[in-house]
């Protein structure tokens, strides 16, 4: 007896949980909801005017260390210009000045350049190059007016000649010109270097003698020095920090390249800045107004924004530079937003452990109707095993409405039992009935295809002879199909590779003297077929196989018939083919003497045949085609 295929059926208990941990969960949630809400708003409130603070406090540190990398240049151009008062020739000074310089670069870090540019043409300087080293050099008569750069010891004293750039004036440089004109210390313009175009912005000393200037000390530093310093601020990884000019343009901003001139010669605008969100910023930044020390915030993106700029505060000679900080709220609220996170933890944690309590006290309650609900799905697929019996039996003894429902179950469990018992019973004498009729069908065919065999015997007439061997084997290919049904215990199907081997083994042995050197091969893997489609197909195959055996190998000739059955959707495909010298019919019959009996069983199938060459032109194909009934 087949057994009765399994269903999944509901989730035990799952609605009687949801019932009851639903709504307690819902309270919950929107009580935390609400209060989570009031408290995010009023400590963003709260928190607002600590970010301002907060972005203020970034600019004034900003401007503080700002401050003090551009003080070492002044400090130092003050004590050079000091030292140069005293000194005499300046031709013969040259050597003393590099060491002057060498000694103060080495001293602070801060400075690339401290040089010094005579009235007359001469010029001495030290120059820090980018792998950290220490040139000294000088330009003047005694090098044809180019300027020479030598390496030097820690004295200052030149070693090996380092590069020569001809056609150096320090009285054409802006560092000279501008303290040459003005007559008094102060900033150079941002200017490129002679040697490397690298930009920088230099403390300009005139040394004056009655009333005259006698030369110009400049103590520079590098845009690229203070771009690397801006990116030394923990700040620049979330947001910008720059330094503008008074007219909005770049003197140095956060990235991965230092600011370069445009294409005329000016430092670029805060809006074409390579920094992106500078560029995107600038708009809702007051660039070319004096700001107070203030923030701002805007939006960009979708992200929101917070802002400070302010004048640099140490500016006694007027370089007009801003210092701005433009950072994300959330480089603020990120520990707000980390202490959020924490208590929404420490809630689902309660809220968890308040579920697992109402979990499991309505456990108590649902579990008993879970192992009742088993017991219902067992006999629901006849299992009457005895744990499931013996769980009913346990919860009837409970005195209480579950106990009374299950005592009820049982009852009608007890009933079914014998009721199914009995059907079962019923059931097994009717499949050794049906499988005793089968063995007799098969029985009673044999003994007819018996009895033609001996009436055969006293026939001597070679078509008479032919015709009842042709009965015989059909006979033979319908008894097969009960012996496979009572061999297999399959009343509705049919192994057709099975049944088809055999009625082609059977016509292999009973046609060995017609054809001796012919090989029968049948290929229908994994078909099953209904009685009633499985008879006309072995009669088809049995047909076409014989006529094949018959006419496609005169003589000795050898060959093979193949038989083929296969799904096709929507049916199935059934060939029966040689490869002989069958006759090839001129229309899309079968030939042959059975054509009448194929085409009957054919039409029996609500199928189609076809009958044609091979695709190499030899022997025949016979090609059926019928669907599902």
């Amino acid at each position: 007896m087949a057994a009765a295929p399994e269903i999944p059926g509901p989730r035990r208990g799952s609605s009687l949980r949801t019932a009851i941990l639903l709504p307690l969960a819902s309270l919950v949630l929107l009580g935390f909801a609400a209060s989570w809400t009031l408290y995010v708003l009023a400590s963003r409130a709260s928190m607002g005017g600590v970010v301002e603070r907060l972005v203020l406090e970034t600019t004034a540190v900003l401007d503080a260390r700002l401050s003090r990398i551009l003080e070492a240049p002044r400090h130092v151009g003050i004590t050079v210009a000091e030292f140069a008062r005293q000194v005499g020739d300046s031709e013969s000074s040259l050597d003393l000045f590099q060491r002057v310089f060498r000694a103060q670069l080495g001293k602070v870090p801060e400075l690339n350049i401290a040089a010094i540019g005579f009235r007359d043409g001469e010029y001495a300087e030290a120059q820090r190059l980018g792998d950290g080293r220490i040139l000294v050099g000088r330009a003047g008569r005694s090098t044809g007016g180019a300027l020479e750069s030598w390496t030097c010891d820690e004295d200052g004293n030149p070693g090996e000649l380092y590069a020569t750039r001809p056609g150096y004036d320090p009285r054409t440089r802006p560092w000279y010109l501008r303290s040459a004109e003005t007559r008094i210390p102060g900033w150079s313009p941002v200017y490129s270097y002679y040697s490397n175009q690298d930009l920088a912005v230099a403390a300009g000393f005139p040394v004056l003698a009655g009333g005259e200037v006698l030369a110009v000390v400049s103590v520079t530093t590098t845009l690229k020095g203070i771009h690397d310093f801006l990116n030394t601020m923990p700040q620049a990884r979330r947001g910008v920090l720059a330094i503008l000019d008074r007219e909005g343009r770049t003197i140095a901003v956060t990235g991965k390249y230092p600011v370069s001139l445009d294409g005329d010669g000016m430092l670029p605008a805060a809006e074409e800045s390579g920094n992106s969100l500078l560029a995107k910023a600038s708009p809702h930044l007051p660039l070319k107004v004096k700001p107070e020390s203030s923030s701002l915030r805007f939006r960009l993106e979708g992200v929101r924004y917070i802002a400070g700029i302010s004048e640099l505060r140490n500016d006694e000679w007027d370089l007009g530079w801003r210092v701005v900080a433009i950072l994300p709220e959330s480089e603020f609220t990120e520990r707000m937003t980390e202490s959020d996170v924490r208590g929404g933890f420490v809630f689902l944690l309660l809220l968890s452990l308040a579920l697992l309590v109402a979990w499991l006290t309505v456990d108590g309650l649902t579990e008993p109707l879970s192992q009742l609900e088993a017991a219902v799905r067992d006999l629901a697929f006849a299992r009457f095993s005895e744990d499931s019996g013996g769980t009913v039996r346990a919860l009837a003894r409970r005195r209480d409405e579950i106990g009374r429902l299950a005592a009820s179950f049982d009852n009608m469990r007890s009933s079914l039992l014998i009721s199914f018992e009995t059907l079962r019973s019923n059931l097994e004498e009717k499949e050794v009935l049906l499988k005793e009729v089968h063995h007799r069908v098969k029985n009673n065919l044999q003994v007819i295809s018996s009895m033609l065999s001996i009436q055969a015997g006293e026939i001597e007439d070679p078509k008479a002879l032919e015709a009842f061997a042709a009965c015989q084997e059909r006979i033979l290919a319908m008894a097969f199909v009960h012996e496979g049904v009572y061999q297999s215990g399959l009343y509705t199907e049919v192994e057709m590779e099975e049944y088809l081997g055999r009625i082609c083994s059977s016509l292999r042995w009973s046609r060995a003297a017609d054809a001796p050197r012919i090989d029968i091969r049948v290929d229908a893997r994994e078909i099953r077929l209904p009685l009633s489609q499985a008879i006309p197909c072995g009669l088809i195959v049995n047909e076409l196989t014989v006529n094949a055996l018959k006419h496609a190998f005169p003589g000795e000739r050898p060959g093979a018939v193949s038989v083929v059955l296969a799904r096709e959707d929507p049916g199935y495909r059934l060939i029966v083919e040689d490869d002989g010298v069958g006759e090839v019919p001129s229309g899309t019959s079968v030939p042959g003497i059975g054509r009448t009996l194929v085409e009957s069983l054919v039409s029996q199938l609500r199928g189609t045949v076809t009958a044609a060459a091979r695709p190499d032109g030899s022997g025949l194909r016979v090609d059926i085609r019928f669907g599902t009934l």
